[in-house]
């Protein structure tokens, strides 16, 4: 049965897809995307997947094996790929179908399209009503009735009335074909399972507990590469330090990985695509490489909530003393850590502190070293200047320097 939705929605174009890839695999990426269009105008399609590129921050890395430091040059390359229309249905959305259910690749505003769609069975063809083992569905709106179908692959030709160019549907893919291409990660295209508690343990280690997480926007601004690049990388890498970290990750206490997954269970909602997909992914037994950087995202889930947590109660709407002022003695617990590579010496690391004192007062130190401090860790600042004080998101911050912390 199929499910008619508001007529007066309209589909937007697709979204862009972004890979980041080493400089020398430039012409060959171009390449592919020039042939995959050229096969297009063959089978008489207009429709062209899109690219774009820019230069993307430069790394600084070390040979594991030499000791040598080098310099990495990584471009960012942007595809479009083009919405299907077949005769009066628009695609909106690919299921990409897993044990416990079906991950949303939605183009445009598919997913609020999709928001009130009452889901069938992810293994189901509203065509010809038969439930089988399937890798991928796809999702279906009729323009002017607004009907929404989910349709198998081998009947979206019959169920349209619309010969499907092949061509046309490995277009609709072009992330898919390109996915091999970020970080040189030769597995990308062979989709291996790997266990999903175990990539978390990975995420977990790689980020130190989460202190030193990388999300897409930090990689963006600083030219650092992402949490989960980097566990995609350790999947892939032989190297001691590698093998160093994999091990550590062995050792992660199941309790910690539980609760990484009850904060996604009681704080992410599936209202949006990115919840919606994170709730099914942190539910499956296995993870393919292409949804590890989507599961690696529940560590800043549970960070934020174990700071949520830390800073239970109201924060007083004050400083704790004025700029210049010592403060002694003060007994806090740590709302938040984030660690980050100091920008004067590339092997110092900066720790950026936010406490909560037991009377509420919100303050903050940007250290010059690193610190062995966690969320929801009981200290006490036994000395500090006040630098600054300060108002952000309407929250009264001291900003603290100089400052010694022992825990409690």
């Amino acid at each position: 049965m199929t499910t008619t939705i508001d007529t007066t929605d309209t589909i937007t174009d697709a979204a862009a897809i972004t890979h980041i890839i080493p400089d020398y695999s430039l012409t060959e990426f171009t390449r592919r995307v020039t042939n995959a269009n050229a096969r297009a105008a063959r089978a008489g399609i207009t429709a062209t997947i899109g690219m774009t590129h820019q230069p993307h921050p430069d790394t600084i890395e070390t040979d594991h094996h030499t000791g040598v430091r080098y310099v990495r040059h990584w471009i960012e390359v942007t595809l479009t790929t083009p919405v299907l229309q077949l005769g009066s249905w628009t695609l909106i959305a690919e299921l990409d179908i897993i044990e416990t259910g079906a991950l949303m690749r939605t183009h445009g505003n598919g997913f609020e399209l999709l928001r009130n769609w009452p889901r069938p069975d992810p293994q189901l063809c509203q065509h010809c009503n038969t439930r089988r083992n399937r890798n991928r569905n796809y999702v279906l709106r009729n323009n002017d009735t607004g009907e929404i179908a989910q349709i198998g692959s081998t009947c979206v030709e019959a169920f349209t009335g619309i010969t499907v160019n092949p061509t046309a549907m490995r277009m609709l893919h072009a992330d898919d074909m390109f996915d091999e291409f970020d970080d040189q990660d030769p597995h990308a295209g062979g989709q291996p399972d790997y266990p999903m508690r175990d990539i978390l343990a990975l995420a977990w280690t790689a980020s130190d507990s989460g202190r030193a997480y990388v999300s897409r926007a930090l990689a963006d601004s600083t030219g650092r590469h992402t949490t989960g690049e980097q566990v995609r990388q350790l999947l892939i890498d032989d190297s001691p330090v590698s093998r160093v970290l994999i091990s550590t990750a062995h050792r992660i206490p199941a309790a910690t990985i539980d609760a990484i997954l009850a904060d996604i269970e009681t704080t992410v909602t599936d209202d949006s695509e990115y919840g919606y997909n994170l709730r099914l992914i942190a539910a499956a037994e296995f993870v393919t490489t292409r949804n590890i950087a989507l599961l690696v995202s529940a560590v800043a889930v549970h960070l934020r909530a174990e700071s949520q947590r830390a800073a239970s109660g109201p924060a007083l709407h004050e400083w704790i003393a004025e700029k210049g002022d010592k403060i002694t003695d003060v007994d806090a617990v740590v709302t938040g850590v984030r660690k980050r590579p100091s920008n004067f010496r590339s092997d110092a690391i900066t720790t950026y502190l936010t406490l909560r004192s037991v009377d509420g007062h919100i303050i903050v130190w940007k250290a010059s070293k690193e610190l062995d401090l966690a969320i929801g860790q009981s200290c006490r600042i036994t000395a500090a200047t006040v630098k600054e004080t300060a108002i952000e998101r309407g929250e009264h911050r001291t900003i603290i320097t100089r400052a010694k912390i022992a825990p409690n």
